[in-house]
């Protein structure tokens, strides 16, 4: 395997294909001939560059400049010995659909859909309706899909949102 001159970061991109690959592909599928495989490599090839080329344009350096830092009033205070309750609102999370179809969200497994597994899906859990909506956009310029919607019963009581105040 070629690596750039002075460039040996990009020896973790090779193992980091190498791994997937072997796992994803190569030990998980059985393989009916050589053009068979060629064909499944090609498709794991193509999803894994396009993925990398996404991180690539949504996530370097330069696209991070144009955010502003947020900092905390002057006073803030925490106690992490207090638990804080789940207050009325949404939480975001993005996880990458597993082999079989699912996603873990709060150390539940949900499925998903196998059709889209190794792509990764927006969860948005709205506190207030204690309802889990996922997303799935196939590319950057596609529109959101709704995938599903379920309720979402939380183990504790929704409280309103705590003002920034009390904490300072």
């Amino acid at each position: 395997m070629f690596i750039p001159f002075k460039e040996p970061w990009r020896n973790g991109y090779i193992e980091n294909f190498n791994k997937r690959f072997n796992e994803l592909l190569w030990q998980s599928k059985r393989f009916k001939d050589l053009k068979e495989l060629r064909v499944e490599s090609k498709k794991f090839r193509d999803k894994h560059n396009n993925y990398q080329k996404y991180k690539k344009d949504n996530f370097s350096q330069q696209y991070c400049k144009g955010y502003t830092r947020r900092l905390l009033p002057e006073g803030f205070t925490f106690d992490p010995s207090e638990e804080l309750p789940i207050t009325r609102g949404r939480i975001h999370f993005v996880r990458l659909v597993d082999e079989k179809g699912y996603i873990t969200i709060l150390n539940e497994e949900l499925y998903i859909n196998k059709a889209l597994s190794f792509e990764y899906v927006w969860a948005i859990l709205n506190t207030s309706k204690q309802e889990l909506s996922v997303y799935y956009q196939a590319a950057f310029e596609a529109p959101k899909q709704l995938i599903r919607t379920e309720s979402y019963k939380l183990r504790e009581p929704v409280k309103n949102r705590i003002p920034i105040k009390q904490f300072c």
